[in-house]
């Protein structure tokens, strides 16, 4: 994965996987597994080139959407288990294919959700819009990430108020990202 560059410690957001407790993402003790999740599973939900473009230049919460973060986690919370097993056994085992996912039936194009899966995934909505509300604490998750991100890419220019301020670099990366029809594409 391209867009792990830099230590990514993926033990806790495995732990979390394994506890059945991926609605505690965003809670108190579990930033390096927020961390995490927001550097392995949201650039392939939201697409490598938009995350890569608008990691540095701006806070999570104005380019990764509601419904985004919330499949991403259930993606996650369905599949964790069949992929460790895949990691563990080879991707094509027999091990790793008796492994069902937890909410949707089927493969590939073939797959299924059923009511359970639907509910689900609204109780994750309202996870993440409850966890995007709350004053400070999200905010203070996504200026770290910001700032991780932008010490992996090399980026080091901070205010004196304690914010980033990162000028023409800023500038550069948000000009990358073009609107179109009200879908974000990478500019060349």
């Amino acid at each position: 994965m391209e867009e792990t560059e830099g230590a990514v410690d993926v033990g806790s957001l495995i732990n979390l996987c394994n506890s059945d407790e991926l609605d505690e993402l965003t809670e108190s003790g579990n930033e390096e597994a927020f961390r995490s999740f927001c550097r392995i599973c949201l650039p392939a939900v939201i697409g490598r080139y938009p995350w890569k473009n608008r990691s540095t230049a701006d806070l999570l919460s104005n380019f990764v959407t509601t419904p985004d973060e919330a499949f991403a986690v259930f993606l996650l919370e369905n599949s964790s288990h069949k992929w460790q097993a895949m990691a563990k056994y080879g991707k094509k085992s027999i091990e790793a294919a008796c492994i069902k996912t937890k909410y949707t039936t089927g493969t590939g194009k073939s797959v299924g959700w059923g009511n359970d899966s639907m509910d689900r995934f609204n109780e994750l909505m309202e996870t993440v819009a409850a966890s995007r509300n709350v004053a400070g604490r999200r905010s203070t998750l996504e200026m770290t990430l910001r700032k991780e991100m932008m010490s992996v890419r090399g980026i080091t220019v901070a205010n004196g108020e304690g914010g980033l301020n990162t000028g023409k670099v800023a500038e550069q990366q948000k000009k990358r990202v073009k609107v179109y029809n009200g879908f974000l594409y990478a500019a060349p």
